[in-house]
């Protein structure tokens, strides 16, 4: 029985911290494509190479001009 979540984008704010970088790999192996959004490039750029086909977006959403 599948999770329902095969083929869906999920959105992940705060997806570079510990707990982030665990969510998007369950994702994966779900078979959803994460969108992991930070405002940290580095981590961005850490978090993409760790896990395929996870899509990275450099944001602060704190920031209501960002």
């Amino acid at each position: 029985m599948g999770t329902g979540i095969e083929g869906r984008t999920v959105l992940l704010a705060g997806g570079t911290s510990a707990a982030g970088r665990s969510a998007a790999r369950a994702l994966r192996a779900a078979g959803a494509t994460p969108v992991v959004v930070g405002s940290d490039a580095g981590r961005l750029a850490s978090v993409a190479k760790e896990i395929d086909g996870v899509v990275t977006a450099q944001c602060d959403l704190t920031d209501p001009d960002a």
